[in-house]
């Protein structure tokens, strides 16, 4: 890994080692965060110094700092990201959470780490994913923001990608004997997830799905309604 610039070589290691993974990685025959990290949109390649003062300048690298702090209580989430495809920010997710897709080292590997006694108190698993076809983790919080690890199951892993967020309002929740998350759901913190996350549901959900199928109408244009 080269040396990081002034500010940036205070950055955690295992970030400064995420984001020099994935720079490395980049080439302008993969389109995944080329424009975040490492090409300018004439395909012409950012040094280092200049992709983290682009980032930085972007927001993007707040982003992934805060993530990663997050990670704190497991290190070891942090660890299996192997590449990131790209970010968001909290107005880019509709103001209900920042983040990102990504590349994961050992997708099964983690599935069992979030699941296993070492994740207990710290993670628990939704019953129900609201996100693309994913096994999802919340982080179990009281008050504030959260993250939310999504792991897509094997079968779909040609067609989707990994993500990690936080959740501009978590879901308070605990761990039951199972790993799965007992939601708390009479408090403000439910509501302004609820409020925040619901039109994004409504539209990911329900309106795309009917845009990019729209049903067969009952009549054909011009055919008498009898």
């Amino acid at each position: 890994m080269d040396a990081f610039p002034p500010p940036y070589d205070a950055l955690p290691e295992p970030l400064r080692q995420t984001i020099w993974d994935t720079y490395q990685g980049k080439s302008d025959k993969n389109p995944y965060f080329a424009w975040d990290l490492g090409f300018t949109n004439n395909h012409i390649r950012l040094t280092l110094e200049q992709l983290l003062k682009a980032m930085d300048a972007a927001g993007r690298l707040k982003v992934l700092k805060e993530i990663h702090a997050r990670f704190g209580i497991l290190p070891a989430v942090w660890s299996q990201i192997k590449a990131i495809y790209d970010i968001w920010d909290y107005p880019g997710g509709q103001d209900v959470s920042q983040g990102f897709s990504c590349e994961l080292k050992d997708a099964d590997g983690l599935l069992t780490l979030l699941r296993s006694s070492a994740a207990a108190g710290k993670f628990c698993e939704d019953g129900v994913s609201a996100h693309r076809p994913c096994d999802t983790f919340r982080e179990i919080i009281k008050a504030g923001p959260g993250l939310h690890v999504c792991i897509v199951p094997k079968a779909d892993r040609a067609s989707h990608v990994h993500g990690i967020h936080i959740d501009k309002f978590q879901v308070i929740c605990t761990r039951d004997a199972k790993g799965m998350c007992d939601y708390s759901y009479f408090n403000w913190q439910f509501y302004d997830h609820m409020k925040d996350a619901t039109p994004w549901v409504l539209k990911e959900k329900v309106l795309k799905p009917i845009l990019q199928n729209p049903p067969t109408p009952a009549f054909k244009p011009g055919e008498p309604k009898l």
